[in-house]
């Protein structure tokens, strides 16, 4: 039940307030400014103040409450939660709107209770059932003799308002199980509550993420082979349970195991079937599937394909459902099973490249001759160069991040590159299709660090500049940087943004000098002569004026 609102009545305020204290959410600061000014109920405090605990807990009316405590609006939000789309915020972190809180229930530490008198953000999470720093079981109920659950609707922080006389500062609450206890030490980490605890496999997600995976991954091994999606309850467990269990799994390293115990109940139930990644491990599959794939979680792709590269043939979907690349770990294990040689296809197969890339690259690198039939067999010292190289090829936007060039330019961009002779795929695509191209990372790299390193060797950049080039303007790029690399353009700056080449400046009397050079023209594909493509940007040159903010390299 709550106070309806009379639009002739004005709030009034509260005779006394506080500022927020360290971990306390606006909602939580709401309940104990209502005991502050000995009010019977939280309803009190809305009705006199316009406030919400229902807003408050969605992130609204930060601003009427901080004006209220004469406190900063980012001393409320700090510890709030805020709702965007799907999922809430707190303190970075996307944690579930529905599954990840309690709205109905409150609970408390009676240790955190007794050090200080407020409410704590954690509490009204449900992946914690233990207080993270003190290691007890959350409270949710009356310590008097009814037991009455904690609501948001008391007016005291230590009590339900079913009495008078509980003190939950008087409980020791029960602590808790090793593995659940390092689990939530774990997320308790992510929020900044304790310090961070470093999981490679679950750090890589959102919160919101990792706790599903957690709980998908528990639901696994302890229900083992199922056609129907599952989680704790499914499997008779509590949720911390699950999640702990997969936890322990995860940091482990055991993951493999629950896969064997997955594929193995596959086997029992369909004796007569071969498997693959569609059915080999039931309602598993699709669920990663539906995730994302690979995009969701590296950890898992490269876990899945080492497992199924052992008890079945997955050829394609190992390049199409896992990682671009596998680890020399993961590569190791799989050539175990192998003599000195393997087949083409298996060697596709293993390292996830389909059979037309696998032989490309091998040729690039000369393990194969060029123009003659393909090889029955290649050897396992020549797998795993191929694999090693091409887990340093990066693609067109890769390469297009690091040089620091917009999106939307890519195309214009990266065919003058390769057509100048600036940059050259280590792997090419058909005509036309210069989006396959493969670059050598370390290619991408020099170039950009020979290009930085040509203009520091200039004197200090002149207030006669003119910024001639940025990220977004086409495909003027590739010719400039080919000037100032062939020394065409000499008095040139490059701007480095966090990433690659942000823009080009050069003087304006290198300008001048340049205007007065003709036009070089060139040959289109269409065999039409045209003016070059470096020479336009000289008509509009001096329509630029360098940004105030841009810093030499």
């Amino acid at each position: 039940m709550t106070f309806k609102k009379d639009p002739t009545f004005e709030p009034l305020g509260l005779p006394l307030w506080a500022a927020p204290s360290p971990e306390e959410p606006a909602h939580g600061l709401l309940l104990r400014l209502t005991q502050i000014n000995c009010y019977p109920s939280v309803q009190y405090s809305m009705r006199e103040t316009g406030l919400s605990i229902y807003a408050l807990r969605h992130g609204w009316q930060f601003e009427d409450l901080a004006r209220l405590t004469r406190s900063d609006v980012s001393n409320i939000a700090r510890d709030s939660f805020r709702k965007l789309d799907d999922v809430v915020v707190i303190r970075g972190e996307k944690i579930g709107k529905m599954r990840d809180r309690d709205y109905n229930v409150r609970r408390v530490c009676p240790s955190c209770l007794r050090e200080s008198l407020h409410h704590r953000f954690f509490w009204d999470l449900s992946f914690f059932t233990h207080c993270p720093r003190h290691k007890i079981k959350l409270i949710d109920h009356c310590t008097c003799e009814l037991a009455q659950p904690l609501t948001w609707r008391d007016g005291r922080l230590h009590r339900g308002n079913c009495c008078r006389t509980g003190d939950l500062r008087t409980i020791h609450g029960d602590t808790a199980q090793p593995d659940v206890a390092a689990m939530e030490a774990y997320l308790a980490g992510r929020l900044g509550i304790c310090p961070r605890i470093r999981v490679a496999a679950l750090d890589e997600l959102d919160l919101v993420d990792a706790i599903d995976l957690l709980e998908r991954v528990g639901a696994l091994d302890a229900g083992g082979y199922a056609k129907n999606w599952r989680l704790a309850k499914k499997v008779n467990l509590t949720q911390s349970a699950t999640r702990a269990r997969a936890y322990r799994i995860i940091t482990e390293d055991r993951f493999q195991e629950v896969l064997d115990k997955a594929h193995a109940g596959f086997r029992r139930a369909n004796p007569n079937r071969s498997g693959n990644l569609s059915a080999g491990y039931g309602w598993f599959y699709h669920w990663y599937n539906y995730q994302g794939g690979k995009n969701f979680s590296p950890y898992l792709a490269e876990q899945i394909v080492r497992h199924a590269s052992r008890n079945f043939y997955v050829g394609r979907e190992v390049a199409e459902f896992n990682s671009d690349t596998i680890s020399a770990d993961t590569l190791a294990e799989l050539l175990e099973n192998h003599e000195n040689s393997l087949s083409l296809s298996e060697a596709s197969r293993i390292t996830g490249l389909n059979h037309s890339t696998f032989p490309k690259l091998a040729r690039a690198l000369g393990l194969m001759e060029a123009g003659r039939a393909r090889p029955r067999s290649i050897s396992k010292a020549d797998v795993s160069v191929v694999a090693a190289i091409w887990a340093r090829l990066i693609d067109r936007e890769a390469a297009g991040d690091i040089l620091g060039l917009a999106r939307g330019s890519l195309h214009g961009h990266f065919k003058l590159f390769v057509r100048l002779g600036l940059l050259m795929p280590f792997i090419a695509g058909p005509p036309g299709m210069g989006k396959t191209h493969r670059f050598l990372r370390d290619d991408i790299e020099a170039f950009c660090v020979r290009a930085r390193r040509r203009c520091e060797q200039q004197q200090g950049r002149q207030e006669d500049t003119v910024l001639i080039f940025d990220r977004h303007f086409g495909p003027t790029g590739p010719h400039l940087l080919q000037a100032i690399l062939s020394g065409d353009i000499v008095d040139a700056w490059i701007d480095r943004g966090q990433t690659g080449i942000r823009s080009i400046s050069i003087r304006r009397s290198e300008l001048v000098r340049l205007r007065k050079t003709p036009a070089r023209e060139e040959t289109n594909s269409s065999g039409v002569t045209v003016v070059a493509p470096f020479d336009h940007w000289r008509m509009r040159a001096h329509q630029l004026t360098v940004p105030a903010q841009a810093v030499a390299c």
